[in-house]
């Protein structure tokens, strides 16, 4: 299967922290020309992010992680973005969705903000928590210690209609003062995702059992939290 869909311009594929002093040269790379901005709690938090983003890459599954840094309101801000393949056994992918947004809603509480959307990609369960508390890894955090965070995230989760894959879609952002900017952006790349089955190509010499992305530029004039 290959998973096709547009990316805002301002994401940067991510190349992941090996620990917390390559973090701290990634952000201050992504942050050239907005250091003198950045005061010493706010250049934490966006380190912060990005040793998170390199954890969530750790998880397994990951095919596609950007993250981005801008200003928003005249702050810098910052996200991750990740795109997960998972193999799940299923029938129906809206009986998937359904499924998986009610038991994700039962779990959660009044800690999570569940809606399955019908998007061009097929039925797709969405969940929202605005107050999540993570946690670092050690290995990722300069004290060496597992190291709480509080960020807020959106995920997606969408059955492949022709495949038996769950893909999980994940924005995460220690910048949750700019909570609603991101929104509108994440629902924006849902729209665009596109799925096309290993079937549908030339037929391959042996099984296809992998599954690529192909990621390209969004149009100008897109919807942007950054000014």
């Amino acid at each position: 299967m290959q998973i096709n869909f547009e990316i805002p311009p301002f994401f940067r594929e991510l190349t992941p922290a090996a620990d917390e002093q390559d973090a701290r040269a990634a952000v201050a790379d992504r942050a050239a020309g907005h250091l003198s901005e950045l005061s010493a709690e706010h250049f934490e938090e966006l380190v912060s992010g990005y040793q998170l983003a390199s954890a969530l890459i750790e998880t397994g599954g990951v095919v596609y992680a950007a993250t981005c840094l801008g200003t928003v309101h005249g702050e810098l801000s910052a996200g991750t973005l990740t795109v997960a393949v998972h193999p799940l056994v299923y029938t129906d992918p809206g009986l998937a969705a359904a499924g998986i947004a009610r038991v994700t809603s039962e779990r959660g509480g009044d800690d999570i903000a569940v809606e399955v959307l019908d998007l061009p990609c097929g039925p797709v369960a969405v969940t929202v928590r605005q107050t999540l508390a993570m946690t670092i890894p050690a290995e990722f955090a300069e004290s060496g210690q597992d190291t709480p965070i509080e960020a807020a995230q959106l995920q997606a989760y969408i059955a492949a209609p022709e495949d038996q894959e769950l893909i999980t879609v994940t924005f995460t952002t220690t910048s949750t003062r700019h909570w609603e900017e991101y929104c509108v952006i994440v629902v924006e790349f849902l729209r665009s995702i596109r799925l096309v089955s290993a079937e549908a190509g030339p037929a391959p010499s042996a099984p296809d059992t992998t599954t690529t992305v192909a990621a390209s530029a969004q149009a100008a004039g897109a919807a942007s939290p950054f000014g």
